[in-house]
Order: structure tokens, then C-alpha cells, then sequence
């Protein structure tokens, strides 16, 4: 039970709108990336989080992805993001996932 009240909490501090300790953070982090790519980088920092919370992670050779939303209309679309190799999955933020294309090609590096 203790375990689903700190998911519940991170989830929150994550996914929360409105003004939060990491707010600066965040504002910054939409305005880099838009609203719904930075979304998603919360919520795939999340994953990577809850991941290694349940040891859903096997050191450095696992990973999650996620497709940013309409990137398949831009030049060398589309677009994953990707945790960086080395990174541990407790380690993950939104600002530290990397962006890249279908070859694997770094697009940003967070």
C-alpha cells in the first residue's frame, strides 16, 4: 500500500498542473519543447521512475520509448525519445531524455 501512495505522489508532482517547487523547470522545459512534447517527457520520466520502483530495469540494457507527438511531418521524422546509455532508470528526467530519429541519429540531446 505504501508503495501505490509514493507512485500516486510522484505522479502527481510530475503530471500537476499549476505551480509547483519545479515550476521554473517546467515552464522553461514547454517553452524549449512545446506542450505536448514536454508532457510526454514528464510522463516517460514517470515510466522510468515507476520502472525502477517495481525492478522493472535491468541496468543499462533496457529502455522505453515513446514517439513525440507530430513528429512524422517534420524533416527526418519521426521523432523517439529515449533515455541516454548510462543513465540509470531512477536517474531519468524529462529534461535528460534524449530525441531521436528513426536511425537513431540524436536530434536533441535534452
Amino acid at each position: 500500500m505504501a508503495s501505490n501512495n509514493r507512485i500516486q505522489t510522484l505522479a502527481a508532482h510530475v503530471l500537476q498542473p499549476g505551480p509547483s517547487k519545479s515550476s521554473g523547470a517546467s515552464e522553461m522545459g514547454r517553452q524549449r519543447y512545446g506542450d505536448a512534447e514536454w508532457e510526454l517527457r514528464c510522463k516517460l520520466a514517470m515510466a522510468y521512475r515507476v520502472s525502477n520502483h517495481y525492478g522493472w530495469d535491468q541496468l543499462v540494457f533496457n529502455h522505453i520509448t515513446a514517439k513525440v507527438p507530430g513528429s512524422e511531418k517534420l524533416k527526418g521524422g519521426p521523432h523517439f525519445l529515449i533515455n541516454p546509455f548510462g543513465l540509470r532508470f531512477d536517474e531519468v528526467t524529462a529534461s535528460s531524455l534524449l530525441k531521436v530519429d528513426i536511425d537513431a541519429n540524436i536530434v536533441d540531446s535534452g
